[in-house]
């Protein structure tokens, strides 16, 4: 100890610095100015404002493409694989028994959070046409049709089949990478186009590709 300190207070030019020492040589901290700290950073600030506006324009010029439609063309269309399911009554069906006209197959399960919130699209869809034209068929990778049949009733699902991949078989026989996931399938049993993830099939968007692909 033995050596006597002393605080020195000085201002000069809006800068206010409180040192301690016996010889005063560096301050020990400082308090600036908003303006006293631009004048000392702006050879920072300017670079990263020109670097945070390019990244802004980047999201707004790719804000169209992330609003692009999921459905998306199979060429050349591929054959699709057997596939045998059970309806809500425990009687079986066969992808083939839909041959000669289009199906929407889509690949979802109640516990997958993306496909809940695609099913009402889907159930909108299929009242807008014809099941001679086109069927959507959710083909559910849950084990019971009671979950299936509880799902549809709390989301008011009226216009949709219930089936049930009892075999558990199509997501390894379709090289499906997740769900929900939707094949359109044409009236010979040929992949025509595949969408991957969660689609809204009432936007614009999604049903002009599909309208297309359909021929309309």
């Amino acid at each position: 100890m033995g050596r006597s300190e002393s605080f020195v207070i000085t201002a000069k030019a809006g800068i206010y610095r409180v040192a301690s020492a016996t010889h005063i040589k560096q301050p020990a901290f400082q308090f600036e100015t908003p303006f006293a700290l631009y004048a000392r950073y702006r050879s920072r600030w300017i670079p990263a404002f020109a670097g945070m506006t390019v990244v802004f324009t980047f999201f707004i010029l790719l804000s169209p493409a992330l609003a692009s439609p999921r459905l998306h063309s199979t060429s050349p269309p591929a054959p699709m694989p057997p596939l045998v399911f059970e309806d809500g009554n425990g009687a079986q069906h066969a992808l083939s028994d839909y041959r000669g006209q289009f199906v929407l197959l889509n690949l979802w399960a109640t516990w997958c959070a993306p496909c809940a919130r695609e099913m009402p699209s889907l159930d909108a869809l299929q009242k807008n046409f014809d099941l001679r034209r086109l069927t959507v068929l959710p083909l559910s990778e849950d084990r019971g049709d009671a979950t299936v049949g509880a799902f549809y009733r709390s989301r008011g699902l009226s216009h949709l089949p219930i089936a049930l991949d009892t075999a558990g078989r199509a997501l390894s026989a379709l090289h499906l990478h997740g769900l929900p996931t939707s094949i359109l399938i044409n009236p010979q049993g040929d992949e025509v186009a595949r969408a991957e993830g969660e689609a809204d099939w009432t936007s614009p968007e999604e049903m002009g590709v599909l309208q297309a692909q359909m021929g309309n």
